[in-house]
């Protein structure tokens, strides 16, 4: 069969959770560019009909291990697949249970696209913003939202709202987050 080879750099800022550990939670100008390169990424990854299905802050690199110069970008495609159309979707159960959309960890076998990342998308953000990782299994999109510290503005609260909906029919793909994200 086809198989998907993906070439990249050695990134010496290494993992997006290695640069947390150290800067704790990042100001807001830098949390909002992270999440557009991140969603960005995500979008590009989207157009070329490759669903991620492992996005996590372990996943993201940074170029550098000073945040204010460090870019992240998505990595660690070992589990991702290219789909024939933008609106196939695939059985196989595969992710982090933690930022894994509630439809593939509802139960093995059922149906996803890709608008699945779009919710670990949001578990990252929720992860940069509060430090850990979200426990959705637990709670409600608004009591996850209620997590965000009040050092951030409500921009940042509204982008998980918007992204964070558990029907996957209803959410919105990488490129509305994108459209979104620009307009705040």
């Amino acid at each position: 069969g086809d198989v998907l080879c993906v070439e990249m750099p050695y990134y010496r800022g290494g993992t997006l959770t290695k640069l947390l550990g150290k800067l704790g939670r990042p100001p807001e100008p830098l949390l909002r560019r992270w999440f557009l390169e991140i969603a960005e990424g995500l979008a590009d990854l989207h157009a070329q009909k490759i669903c991620h299905r492992d996005l996590k802050c372990d996943n993201i690199f940074c170029t550098s291990a000073e945040p204010d110069y460090a870019d992240v970008l998505l990595g660690d495609l070992g589990l991702a697949v290219r789909l024939e159309n933008s609106g196939d979707t695939i059985r196989e159960y595969a992710g982090t249970p933690a930022t894994m959309a509630p439809e593939i960890a509802a139960a093995a076998g059922a149906p996803y696209s890709l608008n699945g990342d779009v919710w670990s998308l949001a578990g990252v953000y929720c992860q940069i913003a509060t430090g850990q990782l979200p426990a959705w299994q637990e709670r409600s999109v608004d009591s996850l939202v209620a997590t965000i510290p009040s050092q951030y503005a409500a921009g940042v609260a509204d982008v998980l709202r918007y992204a964070l909906v558990r029907d996957p029919k209803s959410r919105p793909s990488a490129s509305e987050v994108v459209a979104f994200l620009r307009d705040r």
